[in-house]
């Protein structure tokens, strides 16, 4: 009897380390569940960027020391919550993600710079688009010049007052190049000579020009055709009379923004006529402008135009200065 009680007590005994085994291991489980429910996860919105690969992706927000394998809890979660990423292995440029990273192995400074880059280069494109969708193709302008003209010829001189109407439209290309066009009337009033006493006035006549030109940085240079007059003098002895010569002008034209309401300009350029009356020469520009407004659609210029000519009316060429004050609308 005392034998099969002992024996009895051995099985309850077995038992108990059997029960106690599972409850210890049921322990460990719920140990490790509870570990890895207690990992929090940080989610970031990421656009895979060309010569990206997972892992890569990943050193992006973790510390150097992070041991990561396909069993981490962030590569089951990350892969989870991207159906749409079918390899892994072969990620493509543009592909967006939602990259769940650990609170062990997240590296918060690495994150911080990748979101503040992330913020700088949203603000940029949206600045971008803003500017291409408020950007126009097509501007109009319409400007006057008014000045004083001085042609010297030797021991003669020629004075005039310029009074010039133009309008121009200007359209810009997708890429940084651009063409002009412009028509301009022009009329020049109190004409003195030095060999006569009294004052003429010319008639209206026209003027037109076109160009194409290419940004650079702060600097525009173009490239542009001009159809001009040139008034010869032909004087008697109670007055003088202007003959009108029109004159073809092939110029280079640079323009330097100082910025957003100073610019400088100039430009050189080589004359040419092809009439009875045969003229030929250069002429320079210098001059700068000051633009106003909301949109800065207003300018004013200042500038100072010299030429030297030879014509075949005389041995001698004329020399031309004129300061002029042009000013300016665009739209």
């Amino acid at each position: 009897m005392l034998l099969l009680f002992k024996v009895f007590l051995s099985r309850i005994n077995n038992v108990n380390k059997l029960k106690n085994l599972e409850a210890i291991i049921l322990l460990i489980v719920l140990g490790i569940s509870l570990n890895a429910s207690a990992l929090d996860f940080y989610t970031l919105n990421y656009k895979i960027k060309s010569g990206d690969d997972f892992a890569s992706i990943i050193k992006k927000f973790v510390k150097p020391d992070s041991i990561i394998n396909s069993k981490s809890p962030m590569i089951h979660k990350t892969r989870g919550d991207n159906p749409q990423i079918t390899d892994w292995k072969n990620l493509k440029a543009g592909q967006k993600i939602v990259m769940s990273v650990t609170s062990d192995v997240i590296d918060m400074k690495k994150v911080e710079a990748y979101l503040s880059e992330e913020k700088k280069l949203k603000a940029k494109l949206a600045l971008e688009k803003q500017a291409t969708k408020v950007k126009k193709r097509i501007y109009y302008s319409l400007g006057s010049t008014l000045g004083q003209v001085k042609t010297v010829r030797g021991s003669k001189k020629l004075t005039m007052n310029l009074v010039k109407l133009s309008t121009g439209i200007k359209y810009q290309t997708k890429s940084k190049y651009w063409l002009t066009g412009s028509i301009s009337l022009a009329k020049f009033l109190s004409i003195n000579h030095s060999d006569s006493d009294k004052s003429a006035s010319s008639g209206i006549v026209p003027e037109f020009g076109f160009g194409a030109g290419r940004v650079f940085g702060n600097t525009h240079l173009s490239l542009a055709y001009d159809m001009i007059n040139y008034y010869f003098a032909a004087s008697s002895s109670t007055t003088t009379s202007l003959a009108p010569v029109k004159v073809h002008r092939l110029a280079l034209k640079p323009f330097y923004k100082v910025n957003e309401s100073v610019a400088m300009f100039g430009g050189a350029g080589f004359l040419k006529s092809f009439g009875s009356e045969s003229i030929s020469g250069f002429d320079l520009t210098l001059g700068s402008s000051y633009f106003f407004g909301k949109t800065k659609q207003f300018g004013i210029s200042p500038l100072l135009y010299m030429s030297n000519l030879s014509t075949s009316a005389s041995s001698e060429s004329d020399s031309s200065t004129a300061w002029l004050m042009s000013f300016s609308a665009s739209f």
